[in-house]
């Protein structure tokens, strides 16, 4: 029996590893590493241009910019990204995925989430939260 459940765990394990290898995580991580690539560069015009138009119908693009810069001038320089968990949901022919992120800045180390919505074959943020590490 513990034999079974040792090669269940390697199996869900293998599994796990696959799904975020390909589709639509590896391609919202990337658009997601970008993003964060683009503010570690300082460059807020080329980071807004990853959200989606959802998002920037819920928060117009000059509070986008506001809100980046402010969290860059609070937070500092990022340092590191960690991808630590994902989740995919496909409803109506509109996939959506949510990335949630350890982002080490040099002031602070924030978990934040990105979710995604793809439209034209292109995954987009549409939703970004961040909450500073509980220490």
């Amino acid at each position: 029996m513990k034999r079974l459940y040792g090669i269940l765990s390697i199996a869900m394990i293998c599994m796990a590893a696959w799904i975020t290898s390909c589709g639509p995580v590896k391609d919202c991580d990337e658009v997601g590493q970008n993003f964060y690539q683009s503010l570690r560069e300082g460059d807020i015009n080329k980071a807004i241009q990853y959200l989606d138009h959802e998002a920037l119908n819920q928060t117009p693009e000059d509070i986008w910019r506001q809100g980046l810069l402010q969290k860059s001038n609070n937070l500092g320089m990022i340092l590191n990204i960690e991808r630590n968990d994902f989740e995919s949901e496909t409803r109506d022919n509109v996939t959506r995925v949510t990335i949630k992120y350890k982002i080490h800045y040099s002031k602070a180390t924030m978990f934040e989430r990105l979710e995604f919505v793809e439209r034209d074959s292109k995954y987009r943020i549409t939703f970004y939260m961040t909450r500073i590490r509980n220490l």
